[in-house]
C-alpha cells in the first residue's frame, strides 16, 4: 500500500491533536488501516525526556528545526508505505513547500479557527499567561497558501472534521 502523509496545522488551541486522534480512529474503523500519529507536543516531550535536548525554546528558529524533524519523520514512515498523520503548529511556508516536494502523497489541512475561539479553548493557559513567542500572537505565522483543506468553522467537532477529511482523501484518490 502506498504511503500517505496528512499534515494538520494551526495555532495552539485550533484542534490539531483532537482532529488527528479522531481521524486516526476513523481510518482504523472505516478503512481498516493502521495509522501513525506524530504529534508535535508528544515528540518534543519524548525527545526531552530522553535527555537529548534541554529546555524547549519557542523562538522561530527553534520551532523551524522541530518542524523539519517532524517532516523528516513523516518522510521516513511515509516512504515505507505507512499512513502518517502529523499534528503540529509548524507554521512555516518553507516547511510546507518541502513537504509538498518530498513527502509521499502529501495532504495539508489548515485549521484556521478564529483567535477568539482559540482563546476560549486555551486548555494550557498559553493565551492568558503571557507566554512569549506564541504563534499567531506575538510571533508571526506563515499561513498555508496551498492547503488541500481549510477549516474555518469553529463549531465543527474534531469528529466532524475527520469525516470531511476522510471524504476529501477519498475524492482526491489518496485512499
Amino acid at each position: 500500500m502506498a504511503g500517505l502523509v496528512v499534515w494538520i496545522t494551526g495555532v495552539s488551541g485550533s484542534g490539531k491533536t483532537s482532529t488527528a486522534k479522531a481521524f486516526v480512529e476513523l481510518m482504523k474503523s472505516e478503512i481498516h488501516r493502521d495509522v501513525l500519529h506524530l504529534d508535535g507536543d508528544e515528540i518534543r516531550a519524548a525527545v526531552k525526556e530522553s535527555g537529548l535536548v534541554g529546555e524547549f525554546s519557542y523562538e522561530r528558529r527553534e520551532r523551524r528545526r522541530w518542524a523539519d524533524l517532524y517532516s523528516g519523520l513523516a518522510s521516513l514512515f511515509g516512504q515505507q508505505g505507512h499512513c502518517v498523520v502529523v499534528s503540529t503548529i509548524s507554521m512555516f511556508n518553507e516547511t510546507y513547500e518541502i513537504n509538498r516536494r518530498t513527502l509521499p502523497r502529501y495532504f495539508e489541512v489548515f485549521l484556521d479557527v478564529p483567535m477568539a475561539t482559540v482563546r476560549e479553548r486555551d486548555s494550557r493557559g498559553y493565551y492568558g499567561a503571557g507566554v512569549r513567542d506564541l504563534s499567531g500572537v506575538d510571533m508571526p505565522i506563515d499561513r498555508p497558501v496551498a492547503a488541500n483543506m481549510v477549516i474555518t468553522d469553529p463549531s465543527k467537532t474534531p469528529e466532524e472534521v475527520a469525516v470531511v477529511l476522510l471524504d476529501q482523501l477519498k475524492k482526491g484518490n489518496y485512499l
